[in-house]
């Protein structure tokens, strides 16, 4: 479960504006008169000036449709609308225009760093890299750009290849070549946390939090990590102060509920999840979160109402994703635990299958404690000792309900 993933997305529209301003800066070489010839540029630039993206985009659109524009406009103009369909999430059309981009100018690492953010976000891990090489060979590269190089490299590394290891030092060289960089830094605490290096990871989120006071993700990042370290009550106090400055409810909440599950502070736990359930997040993890603690507070009927609120039951009408389904079915006896774990490598993904099969083992477990049956909870539990990651929440709750369970 990463209850973050809706945090980091805020993240990304917070730094639009920044991404559009870098690709028209980046024709600071070009002849003034000759970038703002075209009127549709013009209006283009007017309109992201005042935040209309969409507006932008169609500007643009019947600049680069005109025919007219001169090979270094047209280049121009097709960067600025890559990246505003980038920071708009169409990502295909962000794709195309790259793509095009890089035709007009094939030796460019600017362009050829644009296709490996676009490339990134999709999840083409090997093109991004491949592009990320080409981009870096382009002797005049910006210092800026060098920066994002490597940060898109280190990104692809630890999210998509969950090489936390390379991704660490993509990220301590982009900080060599700028210090401050707010996103190299949070790049190198995400690779040392999924390297299980959690103290390390803490000065760099204590540092972001001196940074950017006001910026809930650092607390909530760190309310995580102590999660991780098995510092429940430390998450408890960065998540509560999250909270007070107004934080996501979903996030905080889950994350406090998470830690207080394990403190086997039942009630508040139950709390927690109540309220994070409330918004608009449909979060099917989190809801066996919730029937957990139902059950451990000793409220069975809540409980069975959250679990047959999430199961599937003949044709209901409310989609439901593949996994976790089939961890429902076993739980109202629809399935044994075998298909659990059968369904949990249904992905071509092996990082899927991996966290799939981490989870199938905790919940399979947790249940099993849960009725009694202290040998399959013992050996589920240990199962996920051993497939889940250090920087895992499954794997931390399953050392917890272990000790309880004893030799």
């Amino acid at each position: 479960m990463d209850p973050m993933a809706s945090i980091l997305a805020q993240r990304l529209s917070r730094a639009a504006g920044v991404l559009l301003a870098v690709a028209w800066l980046s024709l600071a070489g070009a002849d003034p008169a000759q970038a703002n010839a075209d009127d549709d540029l013009q209006q283009a630039r007017e309109a992201f000036e005042r935040g209309d993206r969409l507006a932008g985009i169609a500007a643009l659109s019947r600049a680069i449709d005109s025919g007219e524009l001169q090979p270094e406009q047209l280049a121009f103009a097709l960067q600025m609308r890559a990246t505003a369909y980038l920071v708009t999430e169409q990502e295909d059309q962000a794709l195309a225009d790259a793509s095009r981009l890089v035709q007009l100018e094939p030796d460019r690492g600017r362009a050829l760093l644009l296709r490996a953010e676009i490339e990134e976000r999709k999840g083409m891990a090997d093109a991004a890299l491949a592009d990320v090489d080409k981009a870096l060979a382009d002797k005049s590269l910006t210092t800026r750009d060098r920066v994002e190089a490597n940060i898109v490299r280190g990104t692809v590394w630890g999210e998509q290849r969950a090489e936390h290891g390379r991704a660490l030092a993509a990220f301590e060289l982009a900080l060599e070549i700028d210090a401050d960089s707010i996103d190299a830094r949070l790049g190198r605490a995400m690779a040392l946390r999924g390297l299980g290096r959690f103290d390390e990871a803490l000065l760099d989120f204590d540092e972001l939090v001196r940074r950017e006071p006001d910026d809930t993700m650092w607390r909530l990042r760190r309310c995580d990590v102590h999660y991780l370290k098995r510092d429940f009550r430390r998450a408890i106090e960065d998540c509560d102060d999250a909270l007070a400055r107004g934080a996501s409810t979903f996030v905080g909440r889950t994350l406090r509920g998470v830690a207080n599950y394990n403190l086997r502070q039942l009630d508040e736990a139950v709390r927690d999840f109540d309220v994070a359930a409330t918004g608009p997040e449909q979060d099917y993890e989190l809801a066996l979160w919730h029937y957990f603690a139902l059950l451990r507070a000793g409220d069975a009927q809540r409980a069975q109402t959250v679990l047959d609120h999430h199961a599937i039951h003949g044709a209901e009408p409310v989609p439901r994703p593949r996994w976790p389904q089939a961890v429902y079915q076993y739980f109202i006896g629809a399935v044994d635990s075998a298909e659990v774990q059968i369904r949990a490598l249904n992905s071509h993904d092996p990082l899927i299958r991996a966290r799939q099969t981490c989870e199938a083992d905790f919940y399979l477990g947790e249940f099993a404690a849960l009725r009694g049956d202290t040998a399959a909870a013992k050996a589920a539990l240990t199962r996920a000792m051993t497939d889940c990651p250090a920087a895992s929440e499954e794997r931390v709750a399953a050392e917890t309900t272990l000790a309880e369970l004893g030799n």
